[in-house]
């Protein structure tokens, strides 16, 4: 018999909701950052309301091989996320999406020794674009899966990627070049990683310039935004 209208069917259970929330990256790296967003989308605890969305993802081989590097300078990546929270917030406002479900947009670049660092990160803040940065880049961030690390590198990217390569050559993890981002280099460190993060920020100071924050990374908020507290 079909339930009474008003009374609760006690074998009828609410369907999960199937709204989901674009999740926009726009990134310096063509191949290493979109690697480590794959990698994320994979693991447990991945908050699967999102959905991924990389922009101007061309790479090649699979996901293996680079795009072309073009208009991936962060002025251009910070034009081009704006404008794209800007035509996204418009749609989410004529469509009434709940606050949980509105689409988010994220900058993720280095520093890279650019003159202009503090300024594009203003102008993405100021857009309500969340910003991932990296000092003196992202590798800086895959190193504190390894090792603590509070010594300045004087901006220079090279030393740690060298470091970085070390560490995972001595770890017995596979390395086919700094720029390819493979599952075993991170996997089980996430935690780890974000404490030393942590404690480099800390000697910053909310106060100081980005541009000076060596080293610096806060690529672990862009993790938990996405609904993962470790990996």
């Amino acid at each position: 018999m079909s339930p009474q209208r008003g009374k609760e069917d006690p074998g009828w259970t609410p369907k999960k909701s199937r709204r989901k929330r674009d999740v926009w990256f726009f990134t310096e790296g063509s191949l290493t950052e979109p690697m480590f967003l794959d990698f994320l989308a994979s693991v447990d605890g991945f908050d699967d309301t999102n959905v991924i969305r990389i922009h101007d993802d061309h790479r090649r081989s699979g996901g293996r091989g680079p795009a072309a590097d073009r208009g991936r300078h962060p002025t251009e990546l910070v034009d081009a996320a704006i404008a794209q929270k800007t035509r996204l917030d418009r749609e989410n406002d004529r469509a009434m999406v709940k606050d949980e479900y509105r689409a988010v947009v994220w900058c993720v670049f280095d520093h890279d020794s650019r003159p202009d660092t503090d300024a594009n990160i203003r102008r993405a803040q100021r857009a309500g674009v969340r910003v991932a940065f990296s000092h003196p880049c992202f590798e800086l961030w895959r190193l504190l899966h390894y090792q603590d690390y509070t010594a300045t590198f004087g901006g220079i990217c090279d030393d740690a990627s060298d470091r970085l390569r070390n560490r995972i050559t001595a770890a017995g993890h596979p390395y086919t070049g700094p720029k390819r981002l493979l599952p075993e280099q991170v996997a089980g460190q996430f935690a780890t990683a974000k404490s030393r993060a942590l404690r480099l920020a800390s000697q910053h100071g909310d106060h100081v310039p980005y541009s000076r924050r060596d080293p610096y990374t806060n690529v672990w908020e862009l993790v938990e935004q996405l609904g993962i507290s470790g990996y």
